[in-house]
């Protein structure tokens, strides 16, 4: 057993808690994200040009274009193949589109 640093209490097996879909990035955003800070959105637009860098590198598409706004908003434009759309098998009634972007670790 040892100390929990944090509170000074014993920490041990009983102190392991799983934290389940949506639950896990409610309760430790910067896990996924980065963080909560600007930072963590500078990491998230990072993340969105890597993306049209690899699909560049694909051989889809030659163009990148990186918007950044007075406002602190951010567009990224590139000729990469998106995501996909389309009903999704495992889930029935919603679009692909939908599912990645709503479902923890759906890819």
């Amino acid at each position: 057993m040892t100390l929990n640093s944090d509170e000074n209490v014993p920490f041990d097996e009983s102190n392991i808690v799983v934290l389940e879909g949506m639950e896990a990035i409610r309760k430790r955003p910067a896990l996924y994200v980065g963080g909560t800070d600007a930072k963590a959105l500078h990491h998230l637009v990072f993340e969105v040009v890597d993306n049209s860098i690899q699909e560049a590198l694909a051989g889809h598409g030659s163009t990148i274009g990186v918007t950044i706004r007075a406002d602190g908003s951010v567009s990224v434009v590139d000729e990469g193949r998106g995501i996909e759309v389309g009903p999704h098998h495992c889930y029935p009634g919603l679009d692909i589109l939908e599912v990645r972007l709503t479902k923890v670790h759906a890819c």
